[in-house]
């Protein structure tokens, strides 16, 4: 009950937003003296604020807790002062998790890496999957 609630004022949030940004809109275009407002500096703050919801959204998901701590690293973890860590592939740090969240968020690093695993041979063999990670940033980018 409370999760539509929620989301009920969120809708209701957003409608009043555009609701007034239409109205400011329209009596800016009305009045023909305030024009300028419109079309430079309206752009500009709507930019801003795309960009502090993008940026807020990915500090909200980055400190979410994991309920499930399912290792999905393949480099040495932290542990020893004589073994040397893998920083991007087991981060032990913030500094970790922000480089290789951006790898995975810009350039999708998992998908870059081996996809497919056979045994032949009686050893493992991996497959390369690199025309998906190909097509994925040519997608999303």
């Amino acid at each position: 009950m409370s999760e539509n609630k929620s989301t009920d004022m969120n809708l209701l949030a957003a409608f009043i937003a555009i609701l007034t940004l239409t109205l400011a809109a329209w009596g800016i275009a009305q009045n023909g003296l305030l024009t300028r407002g419109l079309t430079v500096f309206v752009p500009y703050a709507v930019w801003a604020a795309f960009l502090a919801g993008f940026v807020w959204r990915i500090v909200k998901w980055g400190r979410a807790p994991v309920p499930f701590p399912i290792t999905t690293t393949c480099g040495q973890q932290c542990s020893l002062p004589g073994i040397k860590s893998s920083p991007l592939e087991s981060p032990a740090g913030p500094w970790g998790v922000i480089g290789r969240m951006a790898l995975e968020v810009l350039l999708f690093r998992s998908l870059f890496r081996n996809a497919t695993a056979e045994i032949a041979g009686g050893r493992p063999v991996y497959g390369s999957a690199k025309w998906l990670w190909f097509f994925a940033l040519l997608f999303h980018w």
